[in-house]
């Protein structure tokens, strides 16, 4: 009984972890999450556009609002990057990035802009890792590698 347990574990794990269709994955895709604490609140929206030939295109914007601080504000970061899949993990490295003011003008996203500027710069040829946990014709469920909640994107 141990040895049929044994056996049908290692098939179930071989089945979870088997590689995503990397034809599934080319295309656009639109994602959100949010996430709500003490300090504030923050949301982002946003198209990933995988294509083919590997590049990517990306358009999101974040929207927060710093309860303590007393301040809204939404974000607007653009860029390009390449992808691959290495069995379940996305592969992703952002090469260009753009961060610029979305919402009303602010003297305090005005006093943050260079630090948000700095932080995507920072991330510029950096690969980033995710764990494909869904792909369907339709959706892509994402777990962070950082371990953040899972990111679900449709078509």
């Amino acid at each position: 009984m141990k040895a049929l347990f044994t056996v049908l574990s290692l098939s179930v794990s071989s089945l979870a972890m088997a590689a995503p269709d990397a034809d599934l994955l080319v295309g656009t895709w639109n994602c959100g999450a949010s996430e709500t604490s003490a300090q504030g609140s923050m949301e982002i929206d946003g198209t990933v556009e995988y294509k083919a030939d590997k590049s990517a295109n990306y358009d999101m914007t974040m929207s927060m609002d710093l309860t303590e601080l007393g301040e809204s504000f939404t974000i607007a970061m653009s860029g390009t990057g390449t992808w691959r899949l290495e069995g379940d993990k996305l592969v992703s490295t952002a090469e260009s990035m753009d961060v610029s003011n979305a919402g009303e003008p602010s003297e305090f996203v005005d006093m943050m802009m260079p630090q948000f500027k700095a932080q995507q710069q920072a991330q510029l040829g950096k690969e980033t890792r995710s764990t494909i946990v869904e792909l369907t014709e339709n959706k892509l469920v994402e777990r962070p590698a950082d371990g953040s909640d899972t990111v679900e994107c449709t078509r």
